[in-house]
Order: C-alpha cells, then structure tokens, then sequence
C-alpha cells in the first residue's frame, strides 16, 4: 500500500480521523516509503492535523514508541519505569 493510499484508505475512510500523533521516525506505507514530513502534506490534503512527538532519551538509549505502554490513557510504563532521567533529544 503506498503512502497515498495508506492515508486516504485508512486514515480517512475507515478510521475517519481528524488527528494523528506519531513519533519523530515514523514511516508508513510499502516498505515505510512514507516520513512524517509526508505524511504532513498528505493529512493536510483531507484537513487531518498531524502532531509529531519530538525524540527522547532515557540515559543514553533514545525512547521508542513501540517500548511506551499506555494503559487506560493514564499510566506510562517503560521497561525501566524510571522517567526522572527523561530528556528531550536536541
């Protein structure tokens, strides 16, 4: 599925959406063709606001979205459940 297709087929024809969040490296479409810088011009297109979350370290090791667990939309737990030492990437 192209980038093109993945918006217009997912986002606004089954999903409906008006908002998007997703991770500074996120890609989407065939083989991750697409990058958010894309996926920007595409929403814009079909009126969906697109909100990129900007890189964070824990330590040394930048936090990945796949290692985040949100549960009921009002606990964040990462592997290390230590987030004192979370920066923001520069």
């Amino acid at each position: 599925m192209s980038p093109e297709q993945f918006v217009t087929e997912i986002l606004v024809e089954k999903l409906h959406a008006s908002h998007v969040v997703v991770g500074f490296n996120y890609t989407f479409g065939y083989r991750g063709s697409g990058n958010t810088d894309l996926l920007i011009e595409l929403c814009e297109q079909h009126q969906i606001v697109v909100a990129v979350m900007e890189a964070y370290q824990l330590q040394e090791e930048i936090v990945n979205g796949f290692d985040i667990n949100i549960n009921n939309g009002l606990e964040i737990e990462y592997p290390t459940n230590n987030f004192t030492k979370l920066n923001k990437v520069k």
